[in-house]
């Protein structure tokens, strides 16, 4: 089953998102999904709507939704932020927690690339989510971002208080914010189990960010190369790797038998 949600935030912004569900009655375990930089609730080449399909016949609950600023959501890409989207991703939460047809002791977090720094810092500190999945994890956001502010850019955000990342403009808040955040801080404290995937030839973020989170979180982690796979997984045996991965993760550590009546 397929329906579309909206959401108020705590700044009275709306957030939109969609929910794939078993066509059965039950509480199912849930997964919510957190989209990347510039992206949203289908993300890169419908990434996030076919591994939702694929979880729907294993009866597991999605939950996509664009953050604000982003996608169909309310608000401006200029005044996003980390913090703003922790604060939208706990309020999806709260969302999720409350519908009937959600095992509210069994909900799970997946990210993909930004996304996967959201993901990894909410996972820290709520012992609600219980499993983690980052997908190309962008713990080095304020080296994407941070170090391109040069020349142009430099002139560019000093005068009308934005700077053009191919069409998105990025606001001065959404810059001081991330120097808020060292991703690695997190890492340590984490709990629940995690599944890091890495494409060995990620161009946007080094497979070595991974191999450090992973050393960090400890036992609790696992990590898995997709060999030859760029950042956003283009091709056929990428993504069919990609998936059998979540798979089985998700068959070993969320299903946890019949849904509850």
């Amino acid at each position: 089953m397929f329906k579309s949600f909206e959401v108020e935030n705590e700044r009275g912004f709306i957030i939109r998102g969609v929910i794939n569900r078993p066509d059965k009655s039950g509480k199912f375990p849930c997964l919510i999904y957190c989209h990347g930089f510039t992206g949203h609730k289908l993300e890169t080449h419908g990434m996030f709507a076919k591994i939702a399909k694929m979880l729907e016949r294993k009866d597991i609950v999605s939950i996509r939704f664009d953050f604000t600023g982003n996608g169909e959501s309310d608000g401006e890409f200029k005044d996003m932020t980390m913090s703003t989207e922790i604060q939208d991703f706990n309020d999806i939460l709260k969302f999720s927690t409350n519908l009937s047809f959600v095992d509210a002791n069994n909900i799970n977090v997946i990210g993909f690339s930004m996304g996967g720094a959201i993901a990894l810092i909410v996972s820290s500190s709520n012992t609600l989510i219980k499993n983690t999945i980052l997908i190309s994890p962008a713990v080095n956001m304020y080296d994407l971002i941070v170090s391109q502010i040069i020349g142009e850019k430099l002139d560019e955000i000093n005068k009308y208080g934005t700077v053009n990342f191919d069409g998105y403009f990025l606001g001065k808040d959404t810059i001081d914010d991330i120097f808020n955040y060292n991703i690695f801080d997190y890492a340590e404290k984490i709990n629940q189990n995690v599944l890091i995937i890495h494409g060995t030839c990620d161009e946007s973020v080094s497979p070595v960010y991974s191999i450090k989170l992973e050393n960090l979180i400890g036992n609790n982690a696992s990590l898995v190369y997709i060999n030859g796979a760029s950042h956003c997984y283009y091709k056929r045996d990428e993504q069919s790797k990609l998936f059998d991965v979540i798979l089985n993760f998700c068959v070993n550590n969320i299903i946890t038998g019949r849904p509850l009546n």
